[in-house]
């Protein structure tokens, strides 16, 4: 009996006839020091979403154009983009004609809203035909509902000339801004006659632009429609639209023949 008492001693175990006493419960876990949160990130934040693309032409992408007499003579680009608050669509350009007597080259950015009507718009140009005051030349518009404000020239002491607006929609054509054909011939009708007001600021100007169908035409591969124009004797011509609206082709009547206008192919 003394071997079997000192065996349970050894061994903790309760001696026959008597239960083990309750055991004591393991002490608390220390909680969790509370871990600092990281600041807000405001990347992170829900992003407004874009409103619909207004246009034919894809966000983003650089659209080309070659210009032609008889032979090459420059090429023209543009671009599209929301602005940051997506409530302006911006428009970056220029041109660079170097085979036409006295180099053109030139830089325009406009601001368009969704509904094509500018906002503002801004150009540079260098050499013989550069714009209202020649070399150098720079046209700033701002376009409110109630006037068009511009600048003619680049000079702290530029002139500043207030326009009416029309109460009818209207829409822009800068100096030698192909590309603006690009966005206001969205408008125009392909099916009957229209006619689509456009503001010159660069001569301090509207003009109703007129255009005819004139049938379907294959070009280079792409089925499009074609289109006479006439600006009210200004100017004249004819331009070639994809089934999407996207200005295929410009031609435009000049002294010694055409200009002639060609959207180059997307690589």
């Amino acid at each position: 009996m003394l071997l079997e008492l000192t065996l349970i001693a050894l061994l903790g175990a309760a001696p026959p006839g008597q239960s083990a006493p309750p055991e004591e419960p393991p002490p608390a876990a220390e909680p969790p020091a509370p871990k600092e949160l990281p600041p807000p990130d405001a990347s992170a934040a829900p992003k407004e979403p874009s409103p619909p693309w207004p246009l034919p032409w894809k966000e983003g992408v650089k659209y080309e154009f070659t210009w032609y007499t008889k032979e090459p003579v420059g090429k023209s680009d543009f671009t599209l983009v929301w602005s940051d608050d997506k409530k302006t669509l911006l428009c970056r350009g220029s041109i660079d004609l170097t085979g036409v007597g006295t180099r053109l080259n030139g830089t325009l950015v406009t601001g368009f809203r969704p509904d094509l009507s500018p906002t503002f718009h801004a150009s540079t140009f260098k050499g013989g035909r550069g714009g209202t005051y020649g070399s150098g030349a720079g046209v700033i518009a701002k376009f409110a509902e109630k006037e068009i404000a511009v600048t003619l020239g680049i000079s702290e002491k530029a002139p500043v000339t207030k326009l009416e607006p029309p109460a009818r929609r209207y829409f822009l054509y800068g100096h030698q801004a192909i590309h603006h054909w690009a966005l206001f011939l969205t408008a125009a009708d392909t099916a009957k006659p229209s006619v689509v007001t456009v503001c010159m600021p660069d001569f301090l100007r509207f003009c109703d632009i007129a255009f005819t169908p004139e049938g379907a035409e294959e070009l280079r591969g792409v089925a499009t429609t074609r289109l006479a124009f006439n600006a009210g004797g200004l100017f004249e011509g004819t331009v070639w639209l994809d089934p999407e609206k996207r200005l295929i082709r410009y031609q435009q009547k000049n002294l010694n023949g055409f200009t002639d206008v060609w959207l180059n192919e997307q690589k």
